[in-house]
């Protein structure tokens, strides 16, 4: 599935859709059985909108998140034993056939392409 980056929209389009997505915010705010804690959040949402996403390392996961697995060093790879290897091989769609040299280079060679 390929990814639209909010930098190529066009900004007229994307404004008319932000100012839509803002007067529905604030239209939401107006409503009086709202919680302290929920007109808190729609009041963040409001400031963020047309702004872009800043995601630090330190922010817990949001639900749905996809993890990867972290990148392992030759020696790291080469520390686990075969079974191991062709398990990891699997998980991540290559080949897992082969001594475990081999496999080793592949899951490094698969971590370089992933940069």
């Amino acid at each position: 599935m390929p990814f639209i980056r909010r930098q190529d929209v066009d900004p007229v389009v994307r404004q008319r859709f932000e100012e839509t997505h803002k007067a529905s915010l604030r239209a939401a705010l107006l409503n009086p059985t709202l919680t302290e804690e929920q007109r808190n959040g729609i009041k963040t949402q409001l400031d963020t909108v047309g702004r872009p996403k800043v995601y630090r390392a330190d922010s817990p996961p949001r639900p749905g998140a996809i993890a990867f697995p972290p990148r392992m060093t030759r020696e790291q790879l080469e520390g686990l034993k075969r079974p191991d290897l062709v398990a990891l091989a699997t998980r991540l769609n290559l080949p897992s056939q082969g001594r475990k040299v081999d496999l080793v280079e592949r899951l490094l060679q698969s971590q370089a392409v992933k940069k």
